[in-house]
């Protein structure tokens, strides 16, 4: 058998995790960021290793995900007639964060007053990877506690800037993403605005 073959077709088979086996309205993704097999063009390798990512924002939604994942993986392996069980391992897993809504409504209130209501937007359910909520009741078997939360629960919040340039220009390309960071987080182009007198160094704008 080729290690190769049976890691293509697994990765075609869990597309349709997201597209047939998860609802509209519940949001998930699943991510294959890597395929190693093999170190010469002309040589079948022994074995192929895939990374896989994926994501929900219920529980329930990512259980059922993570658990086609497996379906899939060992009924491939079995299809493609591969001598051995493949191993499979769960690197990491953190839990739904979901911030407190009153302490959020105030922390919210409180950087529109200092800031002004047009510098703070409200954010949507968002599929990036977080282990902020491990700080709650999901993270116990770390910390060993119910819950490292205050009397008042806890909040999460995104902080960015950028240059005034940079965010004049976003705003004159279209008006609807005047309240966006013209960047996403953990993006390459996020940099600071550069000193005109000092082109060498490198200085923050708020």
């Amino acid at each position: 058998m080729d290690p190769i073959l049976a890691a293509a077709a697994v990765v075609m088979r869990l597309q349709g995790i997201v597209a047939r086996e998860s609802a509209p309205a519940e949001q998930t993704t699943l991510t294959v960021g890597s395929l190693h097999a093999g170190t010469h063009s002309n040589v079948v390798p022994e074995s192929a290793a895939l990374g896989i990512t994926v994501r929900a924002l219920t529980p329930a939604a990512l259980d059922r995900a993570v658990a086609a994942v497996e379906r899939i993986v060992r009924a491939e392996a079995t299809a493609s007639g591969c001598p051995r069980e493949p191993e499979i391992t769960m690197v990491s897993r953190s839990p739904v964060t979901l911030p407190d809504e009153k302490l959020t409504v105030a922390i919210r209130d409180a950087h529109r007053e200092a800031l002004g209501a047009e510098r703070v937007a409200a954010w949507p359910a968002s599929m990036a990877t977080e282990d902020f909520g491990l700080y709650g009741d999901a993270g116990r078997e770390i910390h060993g506690y119910p819950g490292c939360r205050s009397a008042t629960g806890w909040s999460a919040w995104w902080a960015r800037g950028s240059g005034p340039r940079r965010r004049a220009r976003a705003t004159r390309r279209s008006a609807s993403r005047h309240s966006r960071p013209t960047t996403p987080p953990s993006s390459p182009r996020t940099c600071p605005s550069p000193c005109r007198r000092r082109p060498r160094q490198w200085l923050w704008r708020r």
